[in-house]
Order: C-alpha cells, then structure tokens, then sequence
C-alpha cells in the first residue's frame, strides 16, 4: 500500500469592484458615482457596500464617505482622481480608481438631483390601527421580489411593492422627462436589462416582474436619467443596487 500526502492552501480571493459614472462633470455641480461589488465567498451586497469607502482630493467634496452610490462636487476644473475601496469579510481589499475631466462651470446647472432610491409601497400601522399606505426606502444591498404588490387606498389592482423613484431640483419648472431601468445580473458574467420606462413625465417607476416562469434570485439595480430640454443638462444615475428574484421567461 502507497500512500501519498499532498498540502492544499486555500487562498481568499479578493473582492471585485467597479466604478459606474455617465455624462460630463462640471465645476460645482454633484456627480453622480456607483460602486458595483462582488465577492465569490460573499453574497451579501449590503455588507460590501457598507465596507465600501470613498477618497476624493483637494477641494473635491463627497456628499458620503461609504457605501455603493455617492455624488462628488469637484472644486476645480481639469482632471480629477476619484476612488474606491472595498473590503470583504477576511479583509482583503480591492480599489479602484476613475479619472474625470471636470469642465468650467455653466451658469444653468439643472434639474439637480436631490435624492433618489428603490422604496417599498407598505401599510402605515400605528397601534393596530391603519393610518393609510406610506414608502419606505429599501436599504443597499437588501432582496426584493419585483411580483409583490404592495399597499393601496383604491378598489382594483393594488399597485407594484417596490418602485424607483427620484426627486429633482427643478426652479425653472422645466418639462422633464425620467427614463428608468432595472438590470438583472447572472453571476458576474453578463447584466441585462430586464424593464425599463422611457420618457415618462412621472419620476416614478414600478418594478414589475415581466414574466411567469423560472423564478431565481440575482443581483440587480435600477438606474434613472433625467432627461432636460436641453439633453447636455440631463442627469443619470444609479439610485440602487440589491438583489431580486423575479422570474425571467414565460411559459404560455
């Protein structure tokens, strides 16, 4: 009889982050960054959003120091370093870096905007009493199920739980128009868009499950452009990043 010992070292593997940013930046105006990351050993978004940390230099100014979605108001023209780094449960770390160039600043920056997010449509409950339906925002890196329905005052089709929604700065009153969408991932290999709302006068879009059949759960996120009269002027961004089950193709 043979017998042969072999000695395995099982190595951690680091997290992978990537930066997502859209559009011209100019001096004085937010600008909106989104963190997507991922770890083989860690399917907890949330927890990696959260040990997520930003670094901006000069007079550069994030409006957070942690987590997936920020926006940067640069302080000077020319090109700018902004960066992140994440960090997984055994503390490897990941950063990476993006180089923006920053133009003058324009004396009409908006629509601005001011906050945006996934939120959940729920009863409003106090004491056992039902006060009406309210929203709440759904936290980074949290799971939703797109086929819910959530809270309704009105007789018929309650409306979708979960919903992207955004909030502009808008002085002018201008007529803008919001396009939003969702993405669904596989693993780490590809992302797809799975629903979308294109020029809508509403800044509002319910996530809707588009099929019947193959239902699973995978990373996703929605993003949102405000579209502007005048398209250099329109804002994207990002509003969130999670997970969802959904079901992705129909069976007639």
């Amino acid at each position: 009889m043979r017998t042969t010992n072999f000695l395995v070292r099982v190595i951690n593997s680091a997290p992978t982050v990537t930066l997502e940013y859209s559009g011209q930046a100019y001096l004085g105006e937010a600008y909106a960054f989104s963190a997507k990351v991922a770890d083989k050993n860690e399917t907890d978004v949330g927890a990696l959003c959260s040990r997520t940390t930003w670094s901006v230099s000069g007079t550069d100014v994030l409006s957070a120091t942690s987590g997936c979605q920020v926006t940067v108001t640069f302080g000077a023209e020319g090109t700018r370093t902004v960066s992140a780094t994440t960090k997984d449960r055994e503390n490897s770390v990941t950063t990476k870096s993006a180089n923006v160039f920053v133009n003058p600043a324009r004396p009409y920056p908006y629509p601005v905007i001011t906050s945006s997010g996934v939120y959940s449509r729920e009863s409003w409950i106090v004491n056992g009493q039902f006060f009406g339906c309210i929203d709440y925002a759904v936290s980074t890196g949290a799971t939703i199920d797109i086929d819910l329905t959530g809270c309704s005052l009105v007789i018929g089709d309650p409306p979708q739980r979960y919903s992207g929604q955004v909030e502009v700065e808008n002085p002018s009153n201008e007529a803008l128009t919001y396009t939003f969408r969702l993405y669904v991932e596989s693993g780490t290999q590809y992302e797809s868009l799975y629903s979308s709302l294109i020029n809508s006068p509403e800044p509002y879009f319910q996530l809707y499950d588009r099929f019947n059949s193959g239902r699973g759960t995978g990373p996703c996120h929605v993003t949102v452009t405000v579209n502007a009269p005048e398209a250099s002027r329109s804002k994207s961004a990002t509003i969130w990043t999670g997970r969802c089950t959904y079901h992705s193709f129909q069976l007639n």
